[in-house]
């Protein structure tokens, strides 16, 4: 079986949920849809504060 990683990046309300939605549906079973809020902070354990590094990328 072939692997195949997607990212969708861009700003925020530039339909980048929906996108991924429609892919999804589209390609149909052994999908899986990761937030990148789960990767920052779960996967990561990164979280926003005052001066951290992540909310300059942000600005």
């Amino acid at each position: 079986m072939e692997t195949t990683l997607v990212i969708i990046r861009g700003n925020s309300g530039s339909g980048k949920t929906t996108l991924a939605q429609a892919l999804q549906r589209r390609v149909g079973h052994h999908t899986l849809l990761v937030s990148q809020d789960v990767v920052r902070r779960d996967m990561l354990m990164s979280h926003d504060y005052p001066g951290n590094i992540s909310i300059g990328l942000i600005e």
